[in-house]
């Protein structure tokens, strides 16, 4: 007798063609993506130092990285290697989507699904490694799951475990967050937690060691010191002021506005909740979704409409796991096949067309550098320094990375020598010195020697200092 079809198995498999849909996007829009910020940050020094850039011992990271440093060593053209990269991020979100299907967790696969959609509009032309955590966190679950349901001999498996338990929470601090609410949330339900009482003693405490670990290495890291900081010293009054932080009163204006999915689901959630007999389920859930918004607040309460939506996204993103996983896993199953699909496949589509409607901010970021180029080319001027304009800088959401995401863009074009330009301030005396010598190359938070050019990719002219000017002077 054939084994009855598991009741999310299509709408994993919606989950899924979202993903890939997800995917093709960032082929289509990988220029948008790899000359943006931290992605042409990352690839100009694995492409220039020929070897991996991990930040903050974000070692998760070293899959995507993978793409451009293989690409160079390789010796294919640039194109080649920033495609690749701009494409590796939803590439690694797929498979392992693909790997959790793989191992029948169904309802893992859904909630990737509506967590790389539900709150992403901006944040999915950014390259961060909060969505990287989290896919290694799916992986992690689903071959967890996996392993209990079918039985296998947990320490056989455990240095897989073990690994991706570390590459999961080192990849970023916000995959504790969602991994331990799911943990804790399968241990509660029972039905999908298939380990005696000693072996979950075991398998629960690999994760707790890890974030001990990783606390140790943010204790020596100034990169997310800031953020641990803000979590675990606060007072009273700092927890009854949350809800009036501009960051959670830009949370909910957006989630009217533009997650509204996502209170859709929040709604039928609850209702699955309240129709559950588990109490310590709901009681749990409850407890998790307040923890998250308390957790935001504190970490970014003073940040403000001012600051870019591509980045706070990404901090938001994990709450649509916590809200979704009642509706996923009580919900969802209970509806006719058809109508979960239809439902799963609306939600995805209204998302899909949020995300489209951000192309625009970023495909300007891409045309204005090119007319500044052109720009540069009529005035025989390789290196560019722009007084600091602010209409300019706040269409363009960020400039730190300008010079990086310059360079790898007229490589790109095949400019020889390639060219480059930043962001000044009239008053930087320090930063217009370091201009002003002939052999000066800007980069991201810092000046390149010209000794450590990887001249295979890059040809920087260094025989002429910085023209620096206004916008307006480039322009006449």
């Amino acid at each position: 007798m054939a084994e009855p079809s598991h009741p999310l198995k299509t709408s994993a498999q919606v989950a899924l063609a979202a993903l890939a849909l997800l995917l093709v996007g960032a082929f289509v829009f990988y220029r948008e993506r790899v000359f943006f910020g931290d992605a042409s940050f990352l690839a100009f020094n694995v492409i220039n130092y020929q070897r991996h850039y991990i930040q903050w011992s974000r070692y998760g990271s070293i899959i995507t990285q993978a793409f451009p440093l293989l690409a160079q060593l390789l010796h294919l053209p640039i194109k080649v290697a920033l495609i690749g990269y701009a494409v590796s991020f939803n590439l690694f979100y797929f498979l392992s989507a693909v790997a959790v299907y793989r191992c029948r967790q169904y309802g893992l696969v859904v909630l990737m699904g509506l967590y790389f959609l539900l709150f992403f509009s901006d944040s999915y032309f950014w390259v961060s490694e909060v969505p990287q955590a989290v896919a290694w966190m799916f992986v992690y679950l689903g071959l967890t799951l996996w392993i209990g349901a079918t039985k296998k001999n947990i320490y056989v498996f455990l240095p897989l475990i073990i690994l991706l338990a570390f590459l999961t929470i080192s990849t970023h601090f916000v995959a504790i967050i969602p991994l331990t609410y799911l943990w804790i949330y399968f241990i509660l339900q029972k039905k999908d937690w298939h380990f005696s009482r000693s072996h979950t003693i075991v398998l629960s405490a690999i994760p707790i060691m890890v974030i001990l670990f990783r606390i140790l290495l943010v204790g020596s890291d100034s990169g997310e010191n800031a953020q641990l900081h803000a979590v675990t010293h606060f007072s009273i009054k700092d927890l009854l002021l949350i809800v009036t932080t501009p960051v959670i009163k830009m949370f909910v204006y957006r989630c009217f506005t533009i997650y509204w999915p996502a209170l859709l689901l929040l709604v039928l959630s609850i209702i699955a909740l309240k129709k559950q007999t588990n109490k310590p389920l709901l009681i749990w859930t409850i407890i998790s979704w307040l923890g998250y918004f308390i957790i935001m607040g504190l970490t970014y309460g003073g940040y403000d409409s001012s600051f870019p939506v591509f980045h706070i996204e990404s901090e938001w993103g994990p709450i649509g796991i916590l809200i979704a996983v009642p509706f996923v896993y009580f919900m969802l199953p209970a509806f006719k096949p058809a109508y979960a699909v239809m439902l799963l496949a609306a939600v995805f589509v209204v998302r899909i067309g949020y995300i489209s409607a951000s192309v625009p901010k970023f495909r300007w970021r891409n045309d204005f550098k090119e007319q500044v180029f052109t720009q540069m080319k009529k005035k025989g001027i390789t290196k560019l320094a722009l007084y600091n304009d602010s209409t300019l800088q706040s269409k363009l959401m960020l400039d730190w990375s300008l010079p990086n995401e310059c360079i790898l863009m007229s490589a790109m074009n095949g400019d020889k020598p390639q060219l480059t330009f930043r962001f000044v301030s009239p008053a930087d005396s320090v930063a217009l010195q370091a201009l002003a010598k002939p052999n000066s190359i800007s980069i991201s938070f810092d000046m390149l020697v010209p000794a450590n050019l990887n001249h295979e990719y890059y040809n920087i002219d260094t025989t002429r200092p910085y023209s620096v000017m206004s916008y307006s002077e480039l322009m006449k």
